[in-house]
């Protein structure tokens, strides 16, 4: 299956993420406009500021690379205006984890560049500037072509008492005739508004693929850049033959 073709527009809406996991990715597959969600507030220990790599080193196979942001006396802040601190090495830590624990990976050279320079050669002040020039990055190694637009560039505003209709709203005015959701959102999301508005409400499907890792076994559930680095260009094939299409049923 490829992305998601048809007279409708179809949207999906989340926040921010730090190099994503596959999830991530097959999300955008489903929508023609990915609406990343930044004028929200920020969650601590999160998708945001974290995801995993592999580190066969130790118990789990895996390690937690989390970039440290700016939290005293902010608590209710957005993500748009969450900072990273800087006064932490983060960033050298974070390359030298990635360089050590996939240098003999299949296709580690093939991305490197990419990796170091964004560690080494950048300053990063903001977290959203962060990961959005990942993601970017990321979707276009795995031939992915769909819009991705910053919710605070919308003109929805955000004075809204019900989440509901704040996600209806950003829909309308891009145009959506479809709205593509996650489990997550099982709580508050309210079927019987979308219909009002006469927009199709999809509930998102995924099965994790099973792809040769160069360690040996499989560990599921790290960011697509383990992907990348064992199948390269494979990759795309690998996440599109695996995708499921949305289904009107909630979980």
């Amino acid at each position: 299956m490829t992305e998601i073709q048809g007279e409708g527009v179809s949207v999906h809406i989340r926040q921010p993420a730090y190099l994503p996991g596959i999830v991530y990715f097959d999300q955008l597959l489903k929508a023609d406009t990915h609406v990343v969600y930044d004028n929200v507030q920020y969650e601590r220990r999160h998708w945001g500021n974290r995801n995993k790599i592999l580190n066969t080193s130790t118990p789990e196979g895996w390690q937690w690379l989390t970039v440290p942001t700016i939290q005293k006396g902010k608590r209710d802040q957005w993500y748009q205006d969450t900072k990273i601190d800087n006064t932490k090495n983060w960033a050298l830590t974070h390359w030298k984890a990635i360089s050590t624990n996939y240098s003999h990976a299949p296709f580690f050279k093939l991305y490197s560049d990419f990796f170091e320079d964004l560690y080494t050669k950048h300053h990063w002040d903001n977290l959203v500037d962060l990961d959005m020039h990942i993601i970017n990055y990321l979707k276009a190694q795995l031939g992915i072509n769909t819009e991705i637009v910053l919710s605070s560039t919308l003109q929805v505003g955000t004075n809204f008492a019900d989440k509901n209709q704040r996600l209806i709203e950003i829909v309308k005015e891009l145009g959506g005739t479809t709205y593509v959701t996650v489990k997550g959102t099982n709580g508050y999301i309210d079927s019987d508004d979308f219909e009002k508005e006469r927009i199709e409400l999809l509930w998102h499907q995924f099965s994790h693929p099973t792809y040769p890792q160069f360690q040996g076994g499989f560990i599921p559930g790290l960011s697509v850049v383990d992907l990348l680095f064992n199948c390269g260009p494979a990759s795309e094939s690998t996440m599109k033959e695996n995708t499921q299409a949305p289904t009107t049923k909630p979980f």
